[in-house]
């Protein structure tokens, strides 16, 4: 009687490992198939993003003037709005754009609005850095002729407009050479994903809002 009596807790109490063992791979089966849909969509979410900032310029009020997109932007941070992109960030000042993350860098090689010449803006198409996802600029090879391109720079509006795209290899350096007319160069990585080339919009300035 006895004896039986401690096979049956011995069986209970195996039961119950069981148990938990079968809830713990349960709990892991939910957390790796979390980390795979993380890893698979994290990708795709800047393009969703992108879907619903695009266009934001078509319904504009007939009061709109380039100076209004700024109006509730700190006036002393310089800015960048792609109105067709939905793209609207700050622009950093500093000596590489591992520093830069969710904004826009001037490239210090490059001219700025207030000086002419040739302008150069870079961001991330997509990146990961330190776990925060970069893809400012991931909307950018949609951009279309003729896209308005605005940039706040110490106070004054300059209003470009895109001319051209291209795609060049990243030894074409050519792209960031100095200008006789004011342009603005934006450029990113292309493919998707990878570094293997840039895309580059080349924007002509258009009007100055002082």
């Amino acid at each position: 009687m006895y004896h039986s009596c401690m096979v049956s807790i011995e069986s209970t109490k195996q039961k119950g490992q069981l148990e938990k063992l079968k809830s713990l791979n349960s709990l892991l089966e939910i957390v790796i198939l979390l980390v795979a849909l993380f890893v698979i969509l994290g990708p795709i979410l800047p393009a969703i993003e992108s879907m619903f900032k695009k266009d934001a310029s078509v319904a504009r009020p007939d009061e709109f003037t380039p100076k209004s997109l700024f109006e509730n932007i700190d006036s002393t941070v310089n800015y960048l709005i792609v109105p067709s992109l939905g793209i609207e960030k700050e622009i950093i000042e500093t000596d590489t754009i591992r520093k830069v993350h969710e904004n826009v860098w001037r490239r210090p090689q490059g001219s700025s609005p207030s000086n002419g010449s040739n302008t150069i803006l870079v961001a991330h198409r997509y990146a990961n850095i330190g776990g925060e996802r970069a893809s400012t600029f991931y909307a950018l090879p949609d951009i279309v002729i003729g896209a308005d391109i605005y940039i706040r720079w110490e106070g004054v509006v300059y209003h470009y407009q895109a001319t051209e795209t291209k795609i060049v290899l990243p030894t074409e350096i050519e792209i960031e050479e100095p200008t006789n007319t004011p342009i603005l160069t934006m450029y990113t990585c292309t493919p998707l994903w990878k570094a293997d080339k840039r895309f580059v919009v080349t924007a002509p300035l258009i009007a100055v809002y002082p």
